[in-house]
């Protein structure tokens, strides 16, 4: 069963938050992207990682 978890997306350049080298970097795919358990987690994250305007999205996830 799938389930709600949440990325990050810079408006402008459209990448996707994501994981790198221990740290966070940017994507253009969907599929690489960071996911977030709670979107007051991923707004945080966006927060500390994006210089411009961004979206928090929610999208499901298969589990497993």
């Amino acid at each position: 069963m799938p389930m709600i978890v949440f990325v990050v997306q810079e408006v402008e350049s459209g990448q996707f938050l994501c994981p790198y080298s221990g740290d966070v970097g940017f994507t253009h795919r969907l599929k690489e992207a960071g996911t977030f358990d709670t979107r007051e987690e991923a707004f945080e994250t966006a927060c500390d990682h994006c210089d411009e305007a961004f979206d928090v999205v929610a999208v499901l996830k298969e589990r497993g």
